[in-house]
């Protein structure tokens, strides 16, 4: 990436929602990436960055369900319902709402014309889970040429065994990186007008 792409960068929150932390690997592990997060959250604030706080809600009449949904009978992340909340303790004041219903943050979303109206050209994500929603925006974002950048420290799986395999695929097929939260806000700071 060259300095002009950092220039117009933006983070996207992904699913730190109630429903998925439910799952024993993700759990255990909800503090740390809620303060990995938020550190990222305040990073961009401070730094005039958007922050998207992307996340999945369904409605109870099946309209929006997956075929795994459909097939098990079962929805989930329900509109209005406590555990399609964000996880307690997110900082996600003065952060842009996106609601998908699918992996991708792209799909069925304005979330691509959003990024155009502001400028975007590079995305910071972090949130859950690595191998399924974070892989696909990733994925999406690569074919709609924006940059992507994952925040290590604040992405996690559950399942935790695809979550290396997941970034390194990210890495390999798309080049894109993968940083610590230390030297994101070094990348950042350096590369911000």
């Amino acid at each position: 990436m060259t300095d002009s792409h950092t220039n117009h960068t933006a983070l996207l929150i992904i699913d730190m929602q109630k429903a998925y932390f439910h799952n024993d690997a993700l759990k255990e592990r909800q503090d740390e990436l809620t303060y990995n997060t938020n550190a990222m959250i305040s990073l961009a604030h401070v730094q005039s960055m958007p922050v998207f706080n992307i996340r999945t809600e369904h409605q109870k009449d099946i309209a929006t369900w997956t075929l795994n949904m459909m097939n098990d009978h079962q929805g989930y992340l329900f509109t209005d319902e406590d555990d399609s909340q964000n996880v307690p303790h997110l900082n996600i004041k003065n952060t842009i709402e996106v609601i998908k219903t699918r992996d991708s943050a792209f799909h069925g979303t304005m979330l691509s014309t959003m990024l155009k109206n502001h400028s975007i050209d590079t995305v910071i994500l972090c949130g859950v889970s690595t191998h399924t929603c974070i892989f696909q925006a990733a994925s999406d974002a690569y074919a709609a040429n924006i940059n992507v950048i994952i925040a290590g420290e604040a992405t996690a799986s559950h399942q935790p065994k695809y979550h290396k395999t997941a970034l390194d695929v990210l890495g390999l097929e798309y080049r894109q990186a993968v940083m610590t939260n230390a030297s994101l806000k070094k990348y950042i700071q350096n590369n911000r007008k």
